[in-house]
């Protein structure tokens, strides 16, 4: 069960899905991935330890990412909020996954 890799005595307050970004229709957000993918995913890569911190240190007790796959047909805002492209074989580890994969083990 999920709930076992909470640290012991920690009470669950509540829980967070979704998280992901950025968002492009958002002004503090640099650069659309239509516009330039590359410096998309740079920042995709450093908003993860950023929104999570924030799940985290306002009480979430589990804060899951937004898609661990970029979505296919899907609508625009969402579809590259993944970690991995899986347009790519085998699927491509984006930036934004070893800024997950760095996040989540520092949290051990």
């Amino acid at each position: 069960m999920a709930l076992s890799f909470l640290p012991a005595g920690q009470p669950i307050s509540w829980i967070s899905t979704e998280n992901g970004g950025p968002d492009f229709r958002c002004k503090a957000t640099p650069v659309s991935w239509k516009d330039d993918l590359a410096q998309f995913e740079q920042e995709q890569a450093k908003q993860v330890p950023l929104r999570l911190s924030a799940c985290l240190g306002n009480g979430g007790s589990i804060c899951l990412w937004f898609s661990l796959f970029d979505l296919k047909n899907s609508d625009d805002v969402f579809s590259h909020l993944g970690l991995l492209d899986q347009d790519a074989t085998p699927p491509r580890k984006k930036p934004a996954y070893d800024a997950f994969k760095a996040f989540v083990t520092k949290q051990k």
